[in-house]
């Protein structure tokens, strides 16, 4: 497999090798993948100092600008919960939920960016939002967007579509 210029095989490729693939590579699921425990701010903020080793201060500014761009820079949807139940809290919407995913993915400013339906759990005005904001945030990476949504046509290089 060609990854932006490395060859590798995936069968074969070393602890290291797969590292710098993940480090290089974001997703967004369908589920969302939050903490449950943590706040939008710290969902975003996580990745970018554990997994990057990104200072705790420019990592906050990182991820509050990842939650402008989605439209979570109010401070009330920053610190609401990734849970449900609103035990700690303020509880965050499915919406919400799947926009904090897509800014926690933003965030990392990965090479290779793969969405799994990721506007399913908001509504019409905010998923061409999301559409027009991955727009902007592809220059220079690839991305693949897996999607039944028409929101997505609008911005694509190329469109496949899959029938069972």
């Amino acid at each position: 497999m060609d990854f932006h210029g490395t060859q590798l095989s995936l069968a074969e490729a070393s602890d290291c090798e797969i590292a710098d693939v993940r480090k290089k590579t974001a997703f967004v699921f369908q589920n969302y993948n939050l903490f449950a425990n943590k706040t939008a701010l710290e969902n975003v903020t996580l990745g970018l100092t554990v997994g990057r080793g990104i200072a705790k201060d420019e990592a906050h500014e990182i991820a509050r600008e990842a939650l402008r761009r989605v439209g979570l820079e109010a401070t009330e949807l920053a610190n609401g919960y990734a849970t449900d139940t609103g035990d700690n809290g303020s509880a965050l919407s499915g919406g919400q939920r799947q926009r904090v995913a897509l800014a926690r993915a933003v965030a990392a400013d990965p090479e290779v960016l793969i969405l799994v339906n990721p506007t399913s759990s908001v509504d019409t005005v905010t998923e061409h939002h999301i559409a027009q904001e991955l727009h902007r945030v592809r220059a220079g990476r690839t991305t693949v967007v897996i999607s039944d949504s028409p929101a997505f046509r609008a911005v694509a290089d190329r469109v496949v579509e899959v029938e069972s």
